[in-house]
């Protein structure tokens, strides 16, 4: 270490390191010589150690974002405003108060290498990112957050941001997202708003393509310590007033069951399930417990995968729905995490079946499960349980105990 140190000719010591030879060019220097601030040569190396293991950090750094010499000027251009007390700033004048630009000026001053100028007048261009390589570099950065999904959640994150930028870019281009400007986004806008009207599309799709690439963006902004914004901000779509769907009756109900068997035995039997119980399907697959061996046989539903608190909930298992989960406890593993292939599957399944109804959908069982309830004359409470619902008023007591959910369930079940 004592070969990183130099004694002045006034008495006092000065850093002395030599720039690794492959970095020079990036760097724009060949040594880093800089005042310790110190004529004891003890504290001299302290000092110097410190700032050694800063600038070797900082090189491993460099090296590692090298992106054609462009990330690794910009990444050194950083740590030499740094060290000077600075923020970089690219667009100074934008960005930085008086009594920054009164340090910076002086700082400038006081440089004679052309890097540490440039460094320090913002003159280094933060690296080019095009947006087809977002996904890739946010996958990166968020790898700790992904490596607790399962496969299929991965993949389902995956699927919703690639598909946002591949309307992006088939709209406005593989840009630079450095150079993404609010009236891109607002193309972009325009685009989905001429899809909204000439396909009857809901604004949940743009909506969610204006959240992801806003998300993405500002991830990998803050990665590499740029300034973006966010030109995505405030453009969604106001959401309309939402389709209901269809709310099935006992009488189409009969006609399901003397089609089911066209379903497939494994979406059968969830439908099964679906229609006696009156649970979301994203429920019956990825939150659900069932206990068909118990004195009464039930669904606990429960766990981290609900909609809402008042999801938690017991359900009892009966008739044609009971049948089903002992015939095929399988079925529901089968399509865990595949909530949306299921229900895109049983929709196109019910309206081969009711070809008049347009508005049919596996959340057709829940709607007509609620509407027998309201005919059984069930009790709101009772209701709400059974729904996983909220209620207006608190929840007081124990509530209906399991025995009486299950007369309610003989009362309105379908056979």
């Amino acid at each position: 270490m004592a070969g990183y140190i130099k004694l002045r000719s006034d008495g006092r010591y000065r850093l002395n390191l030599r720039v690794p030879t492959d970095l020079v060019s990036v760097v724009g220097r060949k040594v880093m010589d800089e005042a310790l601030h110190t004529s004891d040569k003890g504290e001299a190396l302290v000092k110097a150690r410190a700032m050694v293991e800063q600038y070797r950090r900082g090189w491993s750094d460099v090296r590692d974002g090298k992106d054609e010499n462009a990330q690794g000027r910009f990444e050194a251009a950083r740590r030499i405003a740094r060290r000077h007390g600075l923020p970089y700033r690219h667009d100074i004048d934008e960005g930085a108060r008086l009594n920054e630009l009164l340090r910076r000026a002086n700082a400038l001053a006081q440089a004679d290498e052309p890097g540490e100028r440039a460094a320090l007048s913002g003159g280094v261009t933060p690296a080019v990112m095009k947006v087809s390589d977002l996904v890739e570099a946010v996958e990166s950065l968020k790898r700790v957050e992904l490596s607790r999904k399962s496969d299929r959640q991965k993949h389902r994150w995956q699927l919703a941001r690639k598909r946002a930028v591949k309307n992006f870019v088939a709209v406005i281009g593989d840009r630079d997202i450095n150079g993404i400007a609010r009236d891109d986004a607002l193309d972009f806008r325009d685009w989905w708003a001429q899809r909204l009207i000439d396909e009857s599309l809901s604004a949940d799709s743009p909506n969610k393509d204006f959240q992801h690439l806003g998300t993405m963006l500002r991830t990998v902004a803050e990665a590499r310590r740029i300034e973006t914004g966010d030109p995505f901000a405030g453009l969604r779509f106001s959401e309309t007033a939402p389709v209901q769907p269809h709310a099935i009756t006992r009488g189409e109900l009969r006609h399901v069951f003397d089609q089911i068997g066209r379903l497939g035995p494994a979406p059968a039997a969830i439908v099964e399930v679906l229609v006696q119980t009156g649970m979301r399907p994203t429920e019956a697959v990825n939150a659900a417990t069932y206990h068909v061996d118990a004195d009464i046989p039930h669904i606990v539903i429960g766990g981290d995968r609900l909609k809402t608190k008042n999801a938690n909930r017991r359900i009892p298992l009966t008739g044609r729905a009971l049948e089903a989960v002992r015939q095929r406890p399988d079925a529901f593993a089968t399509y865990a995490d595949r909530e949306a292939s299921l229900c895109a599957w049983v929709g196109k399944w019910l309206r081969s079946v009711f070809p008049d109804l347009t508005k049919i959908s596996a959340y057709s069982f829940r709607h007509g499960f609620q509407d027998r309830l309201i005919e059984a004359g069930v009790q709101e409470r009772i209701q709400a349980d059974l729904m996983g619902h909220a209620i207006e008023r608190a929840r007081y007591g124990a509530g209906p105990s399991l025995a009486q959910l299950s007369e309610v369930m003989e009362c309105i079940r379908v056979d």
